[in-house]
């Protein structure tokens, strides 16, 4: 098996690089569950959310379409694909500025919508000074996606981590909540600083004089829809912490609730990571996009292969690490997390083709009825906890995803024959008698049995095969 070179090796690299971040922040997170009460804790993750919402989405959408322009032009960094990158970091910055401007225009109101009064001025302030840093660190994550440097890009996401993960320990035993916030800041600064020279290094012959904000078709295809399409989807997991940590127990709820999703949060990276491989692989093949099992198979193993060993085991460490919350709540929150982001890991392979094939406008409807049922669900919901807002999330994924797959299906999005393959449905099968065996079971021995068979059905016939070298 050749590793060197293939495209495993590319995911891997890039699964590492995108995935650090993500990292971070869940042992921010989870240290800060150990050193912090369970109130103080809900109150971080609100701002985490709130960093996932105003720094995030520009992030991720850069990213791409950086990944895209560069795809393109073959990793090759010309006048047309420097100037739109430039477009795309102007745009970027121009929101940013709308968001200040909004933001500190009366900044005790903001304070009190965005954070519920949780935050205060300071915390803000790094808030709003992230995004641009954010911004540096998704366009040149995506130019070195578009030419295939993933080492380089796994050393300017590993370094960091690497380094700062003892000073972010230190500063949270000092500080609490704003020592992580204060981590979170010096941690973005040095990722930034790190990215910039291994930019430098594989483009030390880039000679480019000529600021044009030319060659704009990817802003306008894809980086415009991804940011509207995000927008509907990554608020609403802040919002609706925002409103769970307003009821009575609520800081409680929204830490349990973030707990859980800070695994969602890897998982989500790590399926956007992925797809920074699969997008120019797809474009040097002959294959459709849409018939091409190399755009699903990937992130959905990757789903099976993150979640299942963690809902399997959940019930037994959760013991020690959610103490605070009943065995039963912090199960049933998982197992439908889990279930949504295994559903997003598919609809993943969807939003690709629909970039590639330049239909920003089809995402940015499924996103927004997405949004629709979730807010519909969450207002049926007599009480709110981290459970029923699980539940929402799940309710809204499928029927979001059964009621757009014809639509999918008639703009040439999706391919029935590939959705119902032999490799789809197996991993499929296996990821749901998995999620049955850890809802019911309470033997360990039974659990870790089960994960070492469904392990060996689902990843023998793609190793022994090599469909994804």
């Amino acid at each position: 098996m050749k590793f060197k070179d293939s495209f495993l090796e590319s995911a891997l690299l890039n699964l590492i690089a995108s995935s650090c971040n993500k990292f971070f922040i869940f042992f921010v997170s989870f240290f800060c569950a150990y050193v912090l009460t369970s109130e103080e804790h809900g109150a971080l993750s609100v701002f985490i959310f709130l960093v996932s919402v105003i720094s995030g989405i520009l992030t991720q959408s850069i990213t791409v379409s950086a990944n895209k322009i560069l795809s393109v032009s073959n990793g090759v960094l010309d006048d047309k694909s420097v100037s739109g990158c430039l477009n795309l970091v102007v745009l970027a910055l121009l929101i940013w500025f709308c968001v200040c401007a909004a933001t500190l225009y009366d900044i005790e109101a903001s304070i009190e919508f965005l954070t519920a009064g949780t935050a205060d001025k300071a915390e803000i302030y790094i808030l709003l000074s992230l995004v641009p840093l954010n911004i540096a660190i998704g366009v040149i994550a995506g130019v070195l996606q578009g030419q295939q440097a993933f080492k380089l890009l796994a050393m300017a996401n590993i370094i960091p981590v690497v380094l700062l993960t003892p000073l972010s320990m230190y500063l949270i035993t000092k500080d609490g909540i704003f020592g992580a916030i204060q981590g979170l800041l010096i941690h973005s600064i040095t990722t930034a600083l790190i990215h910039a020279l291994m930019f430098i290094k594989k483009n030390k012959a880039l000679n480019y004089v000529s600021l044009k904000l030319e060659g704009g078709e990817v802003t306008r295809k894809v980086f415009i829809p991804l940011l509207v399409t995000s927008m509907f989807v990554t608020p609403a997991y802040w919002y609706s912490t925002k409103l769970l940590s307003e009821t009575p127990n609520g800081l409680a709820q929204a830490s349990l609730f973030a707990l859980v999703w800070q695994f969602g949060m890897i998982l989500t990276q790590v399926i956007i990571s992925l797809g920074g491989v699969i997008m120019p692989k797809l474009s040097q093949t002959n294959i459709s996009y849409e018939r091409n099992p190399l755009n699903y198979l990937p992130t959905m193993l990757a789903a099976f292969v993150f979640i299942v060993p963690i809902v399997l085991s959940l019930r037994f460490w959760g013991e020690y690490v959610l103490d605070d919350f009943a065995p039963d709540d912090y199960m049933q929150c998982a197992l439908m997390i889990s279930a949504a982001l295994y559903i997003s890991a598919f609809k993943s392979g969807i939003a690709r083709v629909i970039a590639l094939k330049g239909k920003g406008w089809i995402s940015i409807v499924s996103n927004a009825f997405w949004l629709v049922s979730f807010l519909t669900f969450l207002q049926l919901t007599p009480v709110l906890s981290a459970v029923s807002l699980s539940k929402s999330i799940l309710l809204a994924h499928i029927t979001s995803l059964v009621l757009f797959l014809p639509v999918f299906y008639w703009h040439s999005l999706v391919s029935f024959s590939v959705m119902f393959s032999r490799s789809i449905l197996l991993i499929t099968a296996c990821f749901m008698s998995s999620m049955i065996v850890a809802n019911y079971s309470n033997s360990m021995a039974l659990n870790f049995s089960v994960l070492s068979v469904l392990f060996l059905v689902v990843m023998f016939p793609f190793f022994k095969e090599k469909k994804l070298i």
